[in-house]
């Protein structure tokens, strides 16, 4: 085990390096926008799980495509790998073309998922230029996918610290200096990821050395059917958090709590730092257990998913005492203008409260991971669904009746802790399945 932790280490690196730039530029732009007021940073926070759900797609097919280059990879097919990333890159034109025609002709009807009426102008000024965005977000996801299929995990923080850096300096700028308001974040952001997926795919194609050229293009449908088997229950799972976020927003609105949004979004955001060890271990999980699903090595995948979890949970110690610690400063990021700080007791006690949510949520990730690089998309989002969905949205609204916006935080923990023990025994005893099914196979 302790050699498959050192791998997963050394890749995993790079990855939380990376989410860490991608961590920061989230901080940084709640907090530029924050000093508008905290209507802004309701605004935002309100649009986050919208966003998220209009995205689900690419990431999900970002995902398949990793998946399925890293198991052609671990079966050493290098056409078998450049026909995935082409096939890839088509649906990603399709997806694009597709997903901004449907958004720009029904944002209204998608903004009304918002549920926040009273910020709704303020809503539609930033998620407009998000939408003209589409094409380059989605290109830039799916490029992401086909570098992490690799395993280079260098090449992703690069690509990620290039982007994040360049939208904190142009935050300021189009929103104080050109007077530009919350739109002028929209545009930073969409600036910034423009320069980024240009960046990703020059990396695969000079670096990585894919031949993408259209005359060795070849339609497969066994490709497309393969990234789809992972992708199509990874966008439902990423629709499950959308879900997940937009319900509990719902139910803070319904304790009559008017700054509740703000502070449980803004929550969020601010511990995310502390799931950065999962996110970089979850996705260093992929591609190794896709590469051992493929060789049909069962025991290294088992020791492999196992030293993750423990991995996660020795670099995310620290950072919970941090956070438990440290809560009185961490709250100050979003509320050291006067237009924001009304809000700052309830932020430090939010902050409190939902920081025990970080190793339980980092459990049920590396869960979901290992499940995708198997390709079993379908029970990934099983996983996904009880686990991250229906367990916190039950807890949630049952003690919100009791204890009013401090019992959804609560629910949300109790609910992420059964989730995460789930997931665990869940995929333990997959894997053993599995791998007694191949002993089964090959005994004389």
């Amino acid at each position: 085990m302790q050699k498959s932790m050192l791998k997963i280490f050394k890749i995993s690196v790079p990855l939380i390096i990376s989410e860490l730039f991608y961590v920061i530029y989230e901080l940084a732009d709640g907090a530029w926008v924050s000093g508008l007021g905290t209507r802004y940073l309701s605004a935002i926070g309100s649009f986050f799980p919208v966003y998220m759900a209009l995205f689900s797609i690419p990431f999900g097919v970002s995902i398949g495509v990793s998946s399925l280059i890293s198991r052609k990879i671990g079966e050493k097919s290098k056409e078998g790998v450049e026909n995935s990333a082409i096939n890839a890159i088509i649906l990603a034109f399709i997806i694009s073309v597709a997903l901004t025609l449907f958004s720009y002709y029904n944002l209204p009807e998608i903004l009304i998922l918002a549920g926040d009426d009273a910020n709704y102008d303020l809503i539609y000024s930033y998620a407009e230029v998000i939408v003209l965005g589409i094409p380059v977000i989605v290109f830039g996801i799916i490029g992401f996918g086909i570098i992490m299929g690799k395993a280079d995990t260098k090449k992703i923080l690069f690509v990620n610290a290039f982007g994040s850096v360049l939208n904190i300096i142009l935050d300021p700028i189009f929103i104080y200096a050109l007077g530009l308001g919350l739109k002028g974040a929209a545009m930073a952001t969409i600036f910034s990821m423009t320069i980024s997926s240009f960046l990703a795919y020059y990396l695969i194609l000079q670096k990585l050395h894919f031949d993408l050229s259209l005359r060795k293009f070849r339609f497969d449908s066994k490709i497309i059917s393969d990234i789809l088997m992972v992708g199509i229950p990874a966008t439902l799972s990423f629709i499950v958090f959308s879900v997940t976020i937009l319900a509990n927003n719902k139910i803070i609105l319904q304790t009559g709590y008017d700054n509740g949004i703000a502070v449980y979004i803004g929550s969020l955001w601010l511990i995310e730092m502390g799931l950065l060890p999962a996110y970089g271990i979850a996705g260093a999980i992929v591609p190794l257990v896709g590469k051992c699903y493929g060789e049909g090595n069962f025991s290294e995948l088992k020791s492999y998913y196992l030293s993750g979890i423990k991995l996660s949970l020795l670099l995310i110690f620290p950072l919970l005492m941090g956070y438990l610690i440290f809560t009185p400063q961490v709250a100050l990021i979003y509320t050291y203008s006067e237009a924001s700080r009304e809000i700052y007791y309830d932020l430090l006690m939010s902050i409190r409260i939902l920081t025990f949510i970080i190793p339980l949520i980092s459990v049920t990730l590396i869960s979901i991971s290992a499940f995708e690089g198997m390709g079993e998309g379908g029970k990934a989002f099983f996983v996904d669904l009880i686990c991250l969905g229906f367990f916190p949205i039950l807890f949630s609204f049952m003690l919100s009746k009791k204890a009013g916006f401090f019992g959804v935080l609560v629910g949300d923990v109790v609910g992420l802790a059964i989730g995460a023990l789930f997931a665990l025994l869940y995929t333990l005893r997959h894997i053993t399945s599995k791998a007694t099914t191949q002993l089964v196979g090959i005994s004389p």
